[in-house]
Parts: structure tokens; C-alpha cells; sequence
């Protein structure tokens, strides 16, 4: 009798303050799930601003003149290392002359493709 008792009161016991603490838990995933929606929309409005900013350069025709500016020297570059492979000239093409060089083509090159990148992927999303 007093172990049935006991396993009652037990019971009452522990139904109760494990409600209290699987309110608690509950409470905190709902912070923590709200935090994070919070974040992720703040992401989304970040990337949706960024997408339009990229939108508009890239209409805007004096960026594709700039951008040929810069591009049109590495494109004489790609030219000549192509003939020198071809050909076999006696002097070195493909290597440029300075390690800024070096760099700046490879930016260069890499602005290029994320620039392209990028054009395609509003030309999917636009659609």
C-alpha cells in the first residue's frame, strides 16, 4: 500500500514538473526557431538587394565599356600566348612579367566568369 502511495504521488510529481520543463524546452526552440527565421530573412533581403544592384550594372552600358577596358588588354594577352603555341615563337609570352601582373589577370579573369556568372543566373531567375 504505502509503495503505491508513494509511486502516486511520484507520478503526480513528476508529471508535472516534467510538463514545467518540456514548457521550457518548447519555449527556447521557439526562440531559437524565430532567431533563426529572422536571420535567414535578413539573408534573403541582403541577396535580393545585392541581385538588384548587380541587375542594374549590368544594364547600364558604360560598365560593359569599362569592363572591355580592362578585359581588352588580357584578351591581346590570350591572343599572343595562342599564336606562341601555335607558332612557337623564340620568346616567352605566356609568362607575364611581374607578379602584380600575374594578379591583377588573375582577377581579372576571375571578375569576368563571377560577372558572367551572375548574368546568367538573374537571366534564370528573372524568367
Amino acid at each position: 500500500m504505502w509503495a503505491g502511495l508513494l509511486g502516486w504521488v511520484m507520478s503526480i510529481l513528476s508529471s508535472d514538473m516534467l510538463g514545467r520543463v518540456l514548457d521550457v524546452v518548447s519555449k527556447r526552440a521557439d526562440e531559437k526557431n524565430t532567431e533563426k527565421l529572422r536571420q535567414l530573412e535578413a539573408l534573403t533581403s541582403e541577396t535580393t538587394d545585392l541581385a538588384s544592384l548587380n541587375k542594374a550594372k549590368l544594364q547600364f552600358p558604360w560598365f560593359w565599356v569599362l569592363i572591355s577596358i580592362f578585359i581588352f588588354p588580357l584578351g591581346l594577352w590570350w591572343t599572343a600566348v595562342l599564336a606562341d603555341s601555335i607558332f612557337g615563337f623564340p620568346f616567352d609570352i605566356a609568362d607575364l612579367p611581374t607578379p602584380d601582373m600575374r594578379a591583377w589577370a588573375g582577377d581579372m579573369i576571375r571578375w569576368l566568369f563571377y560577372v558572367g556568372s551572375v548574368t546568367a543566373a538573374l537571366k534564370v531567375v528573372s524568367k
